[in-house]
């Protein structure tokens, strides 16, 4: 029997659809980078989405700490090292190390993932998860305390749902929620500043044509930008939670 190494590694080159404007990579395609280097390596460990549908599950993902080191251009190319790192009770972490081709961190990020059933949508125990090895290191310490909500909404932007937004789960990608808030911040927090640290947390499904809400609320802590985000459906439903750090 092959034995599959219970730690991946995969190299990606940013392309030019991968950056904005000014020609560093974009937060939500660091987002995409991780997941297709999990997708990658799920799939040798005999747990990709494919093979949980056959049984009538499949992989979502719940929390989400992404902190940025520096922002690579188009052209570069970043390394990324994944694991599973822990399983308990209905959540699974994984674990991701990014780095240029010097060797220098440019990311790191933790995860949380569940199993759902696909028919009734909810979470099932990890003992109904197929067995995969762990590496018990945490790249970033974090139990996932659930995010703060908005005190004080200081505006909304609404956006539709398209049918390109949707995943394998004919749901919201998990990418695209992490682009409409960051879409979202005043064009004068943007222009300055970068996002360093992006927390996540995923509560409710959005599917095509639903229109949703972004509302957010920035403050100033300790000479960076703190701004907690909502996106909430149109029948109020609380969708995704979002919390990131902005720096010069």
């Amino acid at each position: 029997m092959t034995t599959v190494n219970p730690i991946f590694e995969a190299t990606y080159t940013i392309r030019s659809f991968d950056v904005d404007a000014n020609g560093f990579v974009r937060p939500a395609t660091l987002l995409g980078y991780l997941q297709e280097v999990s997708t990658e390596h799920i799939a040798l460990l005999g747990v990709s989405v494919r093979d949980l549908m056959a049984k009538g599950f499949t992989w979502v993902l719940s929390r989400v700490h992404l902190q940025i080191e520096h922002y690579p251009r188009r052209g570069d190319e970043v390394t990324i090292r994944t694991w599973p790192s822990q399983r308990e009770g209905r959540f699974s972490s994984r674990e991701f190390e990014l780095f240029d081709r010097k060797g220098a961190v440019v990311a790191r990020a933790t995860t949380s993932w569940a199993v759902i059933d696909f028919k009734s949508r909810k979470p099932v125990h990890v003992d109904h998860h197929p067995p995969y090895p762990l590496t018990p290191r945490r790249v970033i310490e974090d139990r996932f305390a659930t995010l703060p909500t908005i005190e004080k909404e200081q505006g909304g932007t609404q956006f539709t749902v398209r049918r390109s937004d949707l995943d394998l789960n004919r749901h919201v990608n998990h990418m695209v929620y992490a682009g409409w808030a960051l879409d979202a911040v005043p064009d004068e927090l943007a222009a300055k500043y970068k996002p360093v640290s992006l927390e996540i947390g995923y509560r409710a499904e959005a599917l095509a044509g639903e229109e949703v809400t972004v509302s957010s609320n920035c403050t100033e802590e300790n000479g960076n930008i703190l701004v907690i985000h909502r996106i909430s459906a149109s029948d109020g439903r609380e969708l995704t939670r979002l919390r990131t750090r902005w720096q010069q």
